[in-house]
């Protein structure tokens, strides 16, 4: 390998082509052109003809600096045309530790190539996928009688996110949203230039965490009147920080709800924003009664992150930029908290190629959706207590877990050691500083919880206390306090 390549798909590319580089007119929320793909912003590159699709890498370096127009018609023959070449059927290997038996048909192939019953092999998969927008399952279990109906409550969220809802929402990605790169890791040196396992480096969004991708898509639907008023969310942090860093390029006036027990690096980032925080008890539950009051005090618009279907259609794109980045994964590993992001993700990837399997990952103290998942509904836990604070949600949402159960493989569990193990890896190894909620899909990977073959796990953050990073690479655990 040559100085100025990287690895993509086990074969050395060069980071960049030798073009020049020139800079397209912001989106403002419109179709750019003919010549641009979904996700296209900022700069492009120019000169010659495009590269084939493989050949397209994300370098260590934000991606807003490698985009490549691509002729329509090509793009569409690419990603969405003939049915495209699935990877080899994964079989899940014996009962693993900590893992949620799924016990439903897998859409796509099932082990040793038979088709599953949901797939006919003589058409092509895309012709078999739900109609974009005009037909889909209906969630199960989630009942909204005898509520009364507020922001995000709507007939729509009796509905799953549609692929053309995804697209759309991807093709208006603005420019400040990065696409960020995939590097590969190795457990040890015996691995490099054969890894197995890529990261989806989130922790190089911008705010630190992936959450302004629907933080931006949610303001960005609001109309004028909401603008004018103002909106009201809780938080443990990230999401607090990519609402107040959207609200202020936006012009949209933000107020945050956090727990007083917060990370203190992300209450500083939010107030360097110049958005009001507003504390309440240390008790996830506490957080959005504290939210709604105010909202009625104050006139703003409450935003109930954990259940509004715009969160999970905004961090979907992460899931398309993981397809256009390694077409032949097989495996993509996700953390989760209240659902969100897990059910965007699997959401994007299974709509697009079903054999993809998608795993969640709790810490052992923050399962919320793994006993959801055992008891087949929405369970509260009695006590959170993790060094992961990024994951602190004790309830999914009612309308994420819909898609989890529908559209995820599995769900796993780590200790708090297994996630330390995994931020020293990553430090030593990788050389990328992830907050321990971004490590976990790090941790379920290391200790063999989520299946063999080419794997991309999710690095979701990188908003760490200088405390916490200091203490895991003296071999500590940081202090834990309930929650």
């Amino acid at each position: 390998m040559q100085r100025g390549q990287i690895l993509r798909a086990g074969k050395p590319v060069d980071l960049l082509p030798d073009v020049s580089v020139r800079t397209l007119p912001r989106h403002e929320g419109k179709s750019a052109g003919p010549g641009v793909q979904p996700g296209d912003r900022g700069q492009v590159l120019s000169g010659g003809p495009p590269p084939d699709r493989d050949e397209r890498v994300c370098p260590p370096v934000y991606a807003f600096h490698r985009k490549i127009l691509q002729d329509a018609s090509e793009r569409k023959r690419t990603l969405y045309g003939a049915e495209p070449d699935l990877p080899e059927p994964h079989e899940p290997p014996e009962e693993a530790a900590g893992r949620v038996d799924r016990k439903r048909p897998f859409r796509g192939r099932l082990p040793g190539g038979k088709a599953s019953p949901a797939l006919d092999e003589t058409r092509p998969v895309r012709e078999q996928l739900p109609a974009q927008g005009l037909s889909v399952r209906r969630l199960r279990g989630v009942s909204f009688r005898g509520q009364d109906r507020k922001q995000g409550d709507t007939e729509s969220m009796t509905d799953l996110i549609t692929l053309k809802e995804i697209e759309e929402a991807r093709a208006n990605l603005p420019p400040e949203i990065r696409w960020t790169p995939m590097v590969p890791l190795s457990r040890d040196s015996g691995e490099v230039g054969a890894e197995q396992v890529h990261l989806k480096l989130e922790n190089l969004q911008v705010t630190g965490a992936y959450k302004p991708r629907a933080a931006f898509y949610i303001l960005g639907s609001l109309a004028p009147e909401e603008r004018a008023r103002g909106i009201v969310i809780s938080s443990s942090g990230n999401f607090a920080q990519a609402f107040a860093y959207a609200g202020k390029r936006l012009g949209i006036p933000v107020v945050v709800v956090m727990m007083e027990n917060a990370n203190p690096y992300k209450i500083e980032a939010v107030r360097g924003y110049g958005t009001e925080i507003i504390f309440c008890e240390n008790d996830y539950l506490a957080r959005k009664p504290m939210m709604e009051k105010v909202a009625r005090e104050q006139g703003l618009l409450a935003i109930n992150t954990a259940e509004d279907r715009r969160v999970s259609i905004g961090h979907s794109s992460i899931g398309m930029e993981i397809l256009d980045d390694m077409p032949d994964v097989e495996t993509v590993i996700v953390p989760c908290s209240s659902g969100g992001l897990i059910s965007g993700v699997a959401s994007a990837i299974k709509l697009r190629n079903p054999s993809v399997r998608v795993v969640g990952v709790n810490p052992e103290g923050g399962a919320a959706i793994y006993r959801s998942l055992q008891a087949k509904e929405p369970v509260s836990l009695d006590r959170w207590e993790s060094m992961a604070d990024g994951l602190s949600a004790t309830r999914p949402g009612d309308f994420p877990f819909a898609h989890i159960q529908e559209r995820v493989d599995d769900v796993v569990l780590v200790s708090e050691e297994e996630i330390a193990e995994a931020f020293r890896l990553l430090v030593k190894r990788a050389k990328i500083l992830a907050e321990p909620a971004g490590a976990v899909s790090v941790a379920a990977w290391m200790n063999d919880r989520t299946g063999g073959g080419r794997t991309v796990a999710l690095i979701t953050g990188g908003n760490v206390t200088d405390e916490t990073v200091s203490t895991l690479l003296a071999g500590k655990l940081p202090a834990l306090g309930p929650r």
